[in-house]
Formats: C-alpha cells, structure tokens, sequence
C-alpha cells in the first residue's frame, strides 16, 4: 500500500502543521479533511516505487496504466538505460537522464 501525502488547502493552521502522511489502500477514498483540526486538505502527487518492474510483482498487485492515471499517478516503462517513455498520467511524454546518472 502507498503512502499518500495531504496538506492544507490554503492558509496555515494553529493545531497542526498542515501536512501529514496515510498509508491507504490504492482504492480508498482521498482525505478532503484533516483528521486533526477538520480543515481542508487536498492529495499531494509523490513518487514511489512497489518493484523492481512489473514482472516482479504477482498479478494481483499489478497497478493498470488507467487505474495509476485515474489516482493523479504517471507511470513510466523503461525503454533503455537513462530513457523512460510514458504509458499513463500527466507529465513530460519522455524522461531522459544524463549518461551516469541513475544508470541500472
């Protein structure tokens, strides 16, 4: 399960402070309020990784390009070392790193 960051929708606030981390389920429902002071709270798009590439992981834990889109998630498939191509989500269509950087 990821964990998702929240945070304040505007202003700051005298009984937390305004961010705060959930593990959920992919499924589940966003927050649109803080649990602590009951003020509005939006989902913050964070990076994250569940392998090493999909077939690693068993079918039932498989995130779908629709599914990771639907959630506010971009998903990328490596095309060869340093060059990611994107398969869902918004976000450049491309990722290109400098040779020697975050090289597999």
């Amino acid at each position: 399960m990821p964990v998702y960051l929240y945070e304040r929708v505007e202003g700051t606030c005298e009984e937390c402070p305004g961010r705060f981390e959930k593990l959920q389920n992919v499924n589940e429902e966003a927050y649109w309020l803080c649990p602590r002071c009951y003020h509005p709270v939006k989902r913050v798009p964070t990076s994250f990784s569940i392998g090493k590439g999909s077939e690693s992981l068993g079918n039932d834990t498989q995130v779908k390009a629709e599914d990771a889109a639907r959630k506010g998630f971009s998903q990328y498939r490596k095309v060869e070392n340093g060059v990611y191509e994107k398969t869902a989500g918004e976000g450049p269509p491309m990722i290109v790193h400098p040779p020697g950087k975050n090289d597999d």
